[in-house]
């Protein structure tokens, strides 16, 4: 619950900071054998940044901080005048008794 408490924080403050008309939020389950991988997928339309310049704020670095935390990953695709695609995994393992 946890994790996707932190993903509707994260989409909320994403929300209010984008100059942008759409913004799509998707979480999904995947499971085999016993691992399970969430995925949360934001989108949006708007303005893009560039991710590899200048760093003037901490969003990035804390979504990468927190996926590396959970055992997981972060990608953070955009380019200035693009859209901006961010994918965070994290990964469980399932135990069967």
């Amino acid at each position: 619950m946890g994790y996707l408490h932190q993903v509707k924080g994260g989409a909320i403050n994403w929300m209010s900071c984008v100059a942008s008309m759409r913004v799509v939020v998707a979480l999904n389950c995947l499971r085999w054998a016993n691992l399970a991988m969430n995925v949360a997928a934001i989108d949006d339309n708007g303005k893009g940044m560039d991710v590899a310049g200048k760093k003037t704020g901490l969003g990035l670095q804390i979504i990468r901080d927190r996926a590396t935390k959970t055992n997981g990953t972060a990608e953070i695709v955009s380019e200035t005048g693009k859209e901006t695609s961010v994918r965070v995994r994290v990964y469980d393992t399932l135990y069967t008794l």
